[in-house]
């Protein structure tokens, strides 16, 4: 609160309540405004009588002022209650504000005191007119939060800057009074224009001097006026005193004229009354026009504060809505930063399995097991980290380290994954092709009903819950969304709509506090106390221990008590416990009656206040497991009792509806929510106080709805399937109408599902007399064991059997489980031993290859030797021979040392397979399997045994303990000294003599020698590995006997498991084999690259001395010196130790030829283009000259860049085109395509008769079988009459093309255009294609051209006498002809032609069926012409 006229009295407010607890304070403020004149009474002393004293003196001015003040208020100062002290401050300042605006004086304010009964009417005429000038501002709440506190602050210096701002208003009006009127605005700027105006520093710095300057002024003013009124009154009062004493003195001595006086006196007394009257009635019209004053100045003020109110809520709403954008960057931000750390991880994990599956690559030469991928994979999808954190101790110690907890996951993991493969036999385990078909069965079904029986009497099953004892209801739903969605508003509407009733928890919590308080009797029996699933408040002092006060007021309600239990959290501080929530909440819902429908309004909340909603109601936890999880479940046998899907149970709701709505629209439907109103009641002012905390925590409500919807969501929709979302941005009575829809819908659904089927339509027909005869007799299929119909065997158990067996049982399953595990484990660390061992067998074998040598030795003194010779010796020739002869010395002494290291590497590569690792690998790989077998064995042993007791139980013998009669596997041993001999009592399965380890690599394996060629490259290694494959098959032999023995001694119960037993037994031979013969693939491919490097490394050394040789035998003829070293280093030879010295390279190959389109002349590209289009729309050769005209056109016209055709056919028209398919056409509107293809493919040789004999004749010799058709390769290998150009010129550059041999391109062409597609491979009847090419101009020339070809011979055309002159030009051309008959004569063969031919020749082209006219039926062989 603001002084601005006192001043304290010398120390600082510390502690406002506790100053003003005294009243001390209060009086010192009253006295500086001249109104507490019995102030030096006042005591400062803190004892309760000082302040009784203090509070008594300053009660009548507090009084006179109009400031609420009695015994309460005294006690709530005196007592130093939150808030009182300053209450009383702010009434003091709002009187003194309105006493300052009154110029009323301390004196005036004396004179002004009535007395007693006038005062009080005075006293509450004053009190009215303060209380309409005075705010009312409420109560403030106690333990505001800090940003109520804060909202506080900025209220505070608001009203201080309006104060500031009305005083600037007050001095800008004064100051337009004084400029010119002209200039005076129209309107008033508001708060914020004058602060937006007016918001320079120095004009607020010289506007508050000036304020100061006229408070100053004004104080001095109101000093001189109080000087002035008190010399006024002290002037009068001397005046009244000396008319008094003239008075008396008049009195005194005039007594004569006493009745005179009295008569004037009386009218005095008289005229005084008027006055006063007078002066009455003008000071009630005074008051009369002030109250309105101050009314209208209170309406002006509660207008401003309104306006200022709707600012400031716009404002807030503002800011709700910038923090809102604020809290959801934040959110996204860590979204964002969630999602960027997971990525982080998995590009690191995807880092690492790069990085190691790069390292397996050179480990395994880019081959790495599949096995390993997978595993990998595995690991990578769980998010484990592909390398080794840290060793794994054995045994592990106490406190395992980090690193170690991971690698004992990720081995977990591998185990688990190893075992379920294994377990279900797919991926590594998946059955071969052979054996597939012998795959186990699922599992026995007496065996499973056995041991479930078992489990059943030994662990007993849980009752099932009684079903829910609450009454059906038409409808049972809940209405969610985000505060101000709407939830309320539509549920409202559903009430007064249809018969539903609305369920809101804080109006259930409040009537369960209310019916506590009022101490409601119970009932003796409700249908909420049946239901142990309903938390009650017994329930709740469990987890509560001071709610336990149930043995206090048994007779409350159930409601009562769960009101108490939640009225007293809520005392303490405590929020409500969700059980809690919930068992209000059905408590209220059992009491509703059955035939109205209910709906939550905006609960659950959560979710696990939706999960105990649905235990509650259903009586059914969802999160429960199967009534057998906590007790053991056998997997190694199945229940054929069992279910195969669980029963689906309907859910307690039938829907769950979502009202959506963004929060833009929650914060705009916040910031203008309005009262109704302006006089509120008191429970109204409490809901606008719990309004007010709602939108001061309204973001808090969204976040925690964005948090905890999601799971809900997926409660609702994914696992119950009951959500339904409605849009709730749109009006309120379209959204209202469509709740309405929905929830009408889905009653008839829910009516629909409960109503029964409908009677059988009429009554049952008669039985007939065919009826009522007995059906004949069925002969019934046999019942498989574990189906329906079968009837297993119950005879009662005694309780010793149950308790022995399934102990029993679970160690069975324990110990298969785990010893399977343990063996899968080790052949997985078995393959990584391998895969690093062979890649440090070949790295080691690469480094011996590149050890040093001391051939450069050798070499550097010859080229000192050399060097030395004589100048005057160069040319001579002994000395050349000499110097040659020392070249071959040195050549002979460097392959002498190439061939040692040879022979040390051949050494060591003999050493390295001779160490006995992969014998020792392989045995251990066998132990492995034998393991797998073992257990298998085990397994079914254990079945047997167990069975055997069983049925023994039934016929009343309790089994014992006795010593185990089972078969045993040997292992094989790896050390060199001999197994332990076995028990007595255990039978051991007979086997072969085992191997065992060996130093000797002889005693080990044998092998094939190795031969090596003469050119030092050696043959492939072969390795005999025989006696394993014989030692796993008598294995598998041996234990299957073993067990068939048993089946035939047991009960045919144990068939089943046999079988499966068997199974799994063969998969392990069949995998046992595999692996091995993985393993030996493996060292063998490692054996044979050793040999090849070896050899490599060989010749590369031989080549660098033959290198060295020539150099040395070039300076030798050429009679230098070699001024450069000479070095050579392993396979390289180096001159001056840094130039290498490679040999000649290979000329670059030349680029392929490319054709060259010229005018008019269709190239092979766009020949074999137009046959692949042909070919697709008529593989048989004939394609409708419309279909051909259209295809060639479309090619003219809708050229797009493909280049079909060259330049020259573009231009060609429809008319064109037309004429060349009349030109083509071979029946009355068909084309053969092949022969346009053949005439565009032009130019080529034309044949003669002659050479068409010659290649048919070719043509027959190669086609042995006569069949008349040629493949490719017969094809290329007999040629046509024409070959490739073979005087094309060669280009003299290496990288230019060679020319295109178009030719030879041509004849592969004609094959795939006379070819039969159909065929596999293309085969071609050269018979048709050279009936093609026999063609001529000459129509009848043709004829003849293709008889020659059909009948094999050369047949001549009769010629025709010519005229004189036509004679003598054709001479020349007849002297010609003649040396082709000469040749010709050969084929020729005229006689006889069959019909066939004739057909043959004439028919070839109109109809590829052939064989189909009229002759074919009669035609014989000897159907034929003669030809003279």
């Amino acid at each position: 609160v603001p002084f601005q006229h006192g001043q304290w009295s010398g120390k600082m407010v510390v502690s406002f309540a506790s100053e003003f607890s005294s009243g001390y304070l209060i009086g010192e403020l009253l006295n500086k405004f001249e109104l507490q004149d019995d102030f030096a009474q006042f005591s400062q002393s803190r004892l309760a009588s000082a302040k009784l004293n203090n509070f008594s003196r300053m009660e009548p001015t507090l009084q006179l002022l109009g400031v609420q003040f009695d015994q309460n208020v005294a006690r709530n100062i005196m007592t130093e209650q939150h808030g009182a002290a300053t209450k009383l401050i702010y009434q003091l300042y709002v009187a003194l504000e309105k006493k300052k605006k009154a110029g009323l004086t301390g004196v005036a304010m004396d004179a002004m005191r009535p007395s007693k009964m006038v005062e009080n009417r005075r006293q509450h005429e004053i009190m009215a007119k303060i209380q309409a000038a005075i705010i009312q501002i409420p109560k403030p709440v106690l333990q505001r939060p800090v940003k109520a506190i804060e909202d506080q602050k900025i209220m505070r210096r608001r009203k201080e800057a309006e104060i500031t701002y009305a005083e600037i208003k007050k001095f800008e009006k004064q100051m337009k009074k004084e400029s010119v009127p002209s200039q005076e605005l129209d309107t008033t700027p508001a708060i914020t224009d004058l602060l937006n105006t007016y918001s320079d520093d120095e004009y607020i710095r010289k506007i508050q001097k000036r304020l100061e300057e006229d408070t100053f002024a004004r104080e001095q003013r109101e000093k001189r006026r109080r000087k002035m009124l008190r010399e006024q009154l002290i002037a009068h009062e001397a005046q009244e005193e000396a008319y008094r004493e003239e008075q008396l003195i008049n009195r005194l001595m005039r007594q004569s004229q006493q009745e005179r006086r009295i008569a004037v006196q009386l009218l005095h007394v008289r005229h005084e009354k008027e006055v006063m009257w007078q002066n009455r009635i003008y000071r009630e019209k005074q008051f009369e026009e002030r109250r309105l004053k101050e009314f209208q100045e209170a309406l002006d003020r509660e207008e401003a504060l309104a306006k200022q109110e709707k600012i400031e809520q716009e404002e807030q709403a503002l800011k709700e809505k910038q923090l809102h954008a604020m809290l959801a960057a934040k959110r996204a931000e860590d979204r964002y930063k969630k999602h960027y750390s997971i990525c982080w991880e998995v590009v690191e994990q995807i880092i690492d399995l790069s990085t190691k599956i790069g390292e397996y690559r050179t480990l395994t030469n880019n081959l790495i097991p599949i096995k390993l991928m997978r595993d990998w994979k595995e690991l990578f999808l769980k998010g484990k980290p592909i390398y080794e954190q840290a060793e794994i101790e054995i045994p592990l110690p106490d406190e395992p380290t980090p690193g170690q907890l991971v690698e004992l996951d990720k081995m977990n993991l591998l185990d688990e994954k190893d075992y379920d493969e294994y377990k279900k036999m797919i991926e590594e385990w998946y059955p071969p092709e052979d054996i597939r078909a012998n795959k186990p069965p699922p599992g026995n079904p007496i065996l499973g009903y056995i041991i479930h029986r078992l489990l059943g009497l030994f662990y007993p099953p849980e009752p099932e819950p009684p079903p829910p004892v609450l009454s059906p209801f038409p409808i049972k739903g809940c209405i969610l969304g985000k505060h101000f969605s709407g939830k309320s508003t539509c549920l409202k509407f559903l009430e007064e709509v249809c018969n539903i009733q609305v369920m809101s928890i804080d109006k259930l919590i409040t009537e369960a506090i209310q019916a506590s308080n009022e101490n409601e009797p119970g009932n003796d029996f409700s249908p909420l106390q049946a239901e142990s699933e309903v938390p009650t408040r017994n329930q709740i002092e469990v987890s509560s221990p001071c709610l336990n006060f149930s043995h206090k007021i048994p007779q409350l309600s159930v409601r009562a008590q769960l009101g108490a239990a939640a009225e007293s959290l809520l005392k303490k501080g405590k929020s409500i416990p969700d059980e809690l929530l919930v068992g209000i909440m059905v408590e209220a819902i059992s009491r509703l009656p059955p035939e109205s429908g209910w709906i939550l309004d905006g609960f659950p909340m959560t979710l696990n206040q939706a999960k105990l909603l649905e235990k509650a109601l259903t009586r059914r936890d969802p999160d429960q497991t199967e009534a057998m999880a906590k007790n053991f479940k056998p997997v190694l046998v199945p229940d054929p009792s069992a279910l195969k899907e669980p029963p689906v149970h309907p859910p307690a709701l039938d829907f769950a509806m979502l009202l959506e709505v963004s929060d833009d629209t929650v914060l705009n439907r916040v910031a203008f929510v309005k009262r109704e109103g302006d006089q509120v009641s008191e429970v109204q002012f409490h809901d606008a106080e719990k309004d007010d905390s709602v939108r001061s925590q309204m973001q808090h409500r969204i976040i925690g709805f964005l948090e905890t919807w999601p799971k809900l969501e997926n409660w609702y929709s994914e696992q119950q399937n009951i959500l339904i979302k409605v849009n709730a941005e749109t009006e309120e009575n379209l959204m209202c109408q469509r709740v309405k829809e929905i929830i009408t819908e889905e009653i008839v659904k829910i009516q629909n599902k409960s109503t029964p089927r409908g009677k059988e339509k009429g009554k049952t027909a008669p039985a007939s007399a065919e009826d009522v005869l007995p059906p004949p007799p069925i002969e019934l299929p046999r019942i498989k064991p574990g189906s329906d119909e079968w009837v297993y065997v119950d005879e009662p158990l005694p309780q010793e059997v149950p308790e022995f067996l399934v102990p029993y049982w679970e160690t069975v399953e324990k110990t298969y489980k785990n010893n399977i595990k343990a063996t899968l484990r080790c052949l997985r660390d078995e393959q990584h031993v391998i895969i690093h061992y062979l890649s440090h067998a070949r790295n080691h074998f690469r480094e011996f290859l590149t050890r040093p040598d001391h051939k450069q030795e050798f070499v550097t003194q010859w080229q000192a030797d050399y060097n030395s010779v004589a100048d005057d010796l160069w040319e001579d020739d002994e000395t050349k021979e000499e110097l040659h002869q020392r070249v071959t010395d040195l050549r002979d002494r460097l392959w002498d040392i190439c061939e040692n290291r040879r022979d040390e590497a051949q050494q060591e590569r003999n050493d390295i397979m001779s160490d006995g690792w992969l014998p020792d690998r392989l045995a251990l790989l066998m132990n492995h399997i034998f393991s797998l077998m073992q257990n298998e064995l085990d397994r079914f042993q254990d079945t047997k045994r167990l069975l055997h007791d069983y049925y023994r139980g039934m016929e009343g013998k309790i089994p014992t303990e006795t010593s185990n009669e089972f078969t045993r596997i040997p292992l094989i041993d790896l050390t060199d000294k001999e197994q332990p001999m076995e028990e007595a009592k255990t039978r051991i399965i007979p086997l072969s003599v085992h191997r065992a380890a060996s130093p000797e690599p002889k005693d080990k394996m044998k092998a094939i020698p190795i031969k090596i060629k003469d050119d030092v490259f050696s043959e492939s290694i072969i390795f005999n590995f025989a006696p394993e494959e014989k030692q796993i098959t008598e294995m598998w032999h041996n234990i299957v006997a073993t067990i068939s023995n048993m089946v035939r001694k047991a009960t045919k119960e144990l068939a089943g498991s046999a079988e499966a037993a068997k199974s799994r037994l063969e998969l392990l031979k069949a995998k046992a084999l595999a692996f091995t013969e993985d393993l030996q693939t493996k060292a063998e491919v490692t054996y044979r690259n050793m040999e090849k490097w070896l050899g490599e490394r060989f010749l590369a050394e031989m080549s660098s001395v033959d290198i060295l040789t020539e150099v040395a035998r070039h300076h030798i003829e050429t009679s230098t010196k070699i001024q450069y070293e000479l070095v050579l280093e392993g396979v390289e030879f180096y001159i001056n130790g840094d130039v290498k010295v490679f040999p000649d390279p290979l000329p670059p190959p030349r680029p392929p030829s490319v054709e060259m389109p010229t005018n008019g002349t269709l190239t092979i590209s766009q020949l074999s283009t137009l046959h692949k289009q042909f070919l697709q729309v008529a593989p048989k050769g004939l394609i409708p000259s419309k279909t051909f005209i259209d295809i060639v056109y479309d090619l003219i016209t809708l050229n797009l860049g493909s280049n079909s055709l060259p330049d020259a056919w573009l231009h060609l028209s429809i008319y064109d085109l037309q004429g060349l398919a009349a030109a083509l056409t071979v029946d009355s509107d068909t084309v053969d395509w092949r022969i346009f293809l053949q005439a565009a493919s032009q130019p080529w040789p034309l044949p003669s008769v002659t050479e068409l004999l010659e290649t048919l004749q070719r043509f027959q010799d190669v086609d042995v079988d006569g069949s008349g058709f040629v493949t490719e390769e017969e094809y290329d290998q007999v040629g046509l009459w024409f070959k490739g150009s073979e005087d094309l010129p060669v280009p003299e550059s290496p990288t230019e093309p060679f020319p295109f041999n178009r030719q030879e391109h041509l004849i592969k062409f004609f094959f795939s255009l006379f070819a039969d597609p159909e065929k596999d491979p293309p085969q071609l009847n050269y018979t048709e294609m050279l009936l093609y090419f026999a063609s001529d101009p000459d129509s009848v020339d043709g004829v003849y051209r293709a008889l020659s070809v059909a009948t094999g011979t050369h047949i001549h055309r009769e010629k025709q006498e010519l005229p004189p002159e036509e004679a003598a030009e054709e001479g020349e051309e007849e002297e010609e002809e003649k040396e082709k008959e000469e040749e010709a004569e050969s084929f020729t063969n005229e006689g006889n032609i069959s019909l066939d031919t004739l057909l043959k020749v004439f028919q070839h082209e109109t109809n590829k069926a052939a064989d189909n006219h009229r002759f074919s039926g009669y035609m014989k062989p000897e159907d034929t012409y003669e030809v003279g």
